[in-house]
């Protein structure tokens, strides 16, 4: 299954660092042509949820997608500090 995206995860350096900043998968690669792409998520995005699940790792990022391969889902992201939804069809 592929959404095509190149995700990290931010890791606060200090323990006093806010919680917003572990939520989420900063995106630093959209893959043209992918559903990511034509769904208008670009890099720099911060993936919040696709479909129910949250995403906090990159392993939830894959579960995600292959839970709802085959399928269009609702996308939330981050996108220049305002929250949006897009539809996704997952290959």
């Amino acid at each position: 299954p592929l959404m095509g995206v190149h995700v990290i995860k931010l890791v606060p350096k200090t323990e006093s660092a806010t919680k917003t900043v572990e939520k989420g998968l900063k995106i630093i690669a959209v893959i043209k042509d992918s559903p990511a792409a034509k769904a208008g998520i670009v890099r720099g995005d911060m993936l919040l949820k696709i479909g129910e699940v949250d995403l906090i790792t990159s392993d939830d990022l894959f579960a995600a997608v292959k839970r709802y391969q085959g399928q269009s889902v609702p996308v939330e992201f981050e996108h220049e500090g305002a929250g949006a939804v897009a539809q996704v069809a997952l290959n």
